[in-house]
């Protein structure tokens, strides 16, 4: 009975945006982590 709420275009937007959102934020976060890193020499 729930098939339809959780299938509709909004909702399931919705759950993309909510793990992609925090998923590309956490990525900028470490590729600035990783370029800010010292050398090593």
């Amino acid at each position: 009975m729930a098939h339809w709420i959780i299938d509709t275009a909004g909702i399931g937007s919705l759950i993309v945006f909510a793990v992609a959102g925090p998923v590309l934020i956490a990525y900028v976060l470490m590729v600035r982590w990783i370029a800010a890193a010292p050398r090593d020499e």
